[in-house]
């Protein structure tokens, strides 16, 4: 399983959120090899918090799942979306999040709340929703954030 955040931020709050950055090597790490469903390789979460003035320049996207790798060209260059991978976007409260001055265990708490958006498409077949948000906990607690 391979997991990648995304990061769509306003300023104010640009340094709380891309601290998930800086351990996405141990996320990698943690979850190489582990396989919650026969349909589910890889994982994209777009942590998105935006102050609310900004909002009708980024309206909220559709989870999406690709089934089979496809080959497209965006913007003139040739891109590639793997199979077996979800995608979707996690809107933080963007008031929470500026105000707080620690936002680990609030961020950690809402990734492995989100992680339900992957019960959106039936095409996730027999996926272990329950051992996957525990081996979150687990990360998240190894890291210290829980």
């Amino acid at each position: 399983m391979k997991i990648y955040f995304t990061i769509e931020t306003s300023v104010e709050v640009i340094d709380k959120i891309t601290l998930i950055s800086k351990y996405s090597e141990k996320i990698d790490d943690f979850f190489k090899g582990r396989l919650y469903s026969n349909d589910l390789e890889y994982l994209y979460i777009a942590l998105y918090c935006m102050n609310p003035k900004f909002d009708p320049f980024f309206p909220p996207r559709k989870s999406k799942y690709t089934a089979e790798t496809k080959r497209y060209i965006h913007k003139g260059v040739e891109l590639e979306k793997r199979a077996k991978t979800f995608e979707y976007d996690l809107r933080l409260d963007f008031k929470v999040y500026s105000e707080l001055e620690d936002v680990k265990q609030r961020l950690a708490n809402d990734i492995i709340n989100s992680l339900d958006n992957l019960l959106l498409t039936k095409k996730i077949k027999n996926l272990d929703l329950i051992q996957f948000k525990e081996d979150f906990q687990q990360i998240f607690k190894e890291i210290k954030w829980l």
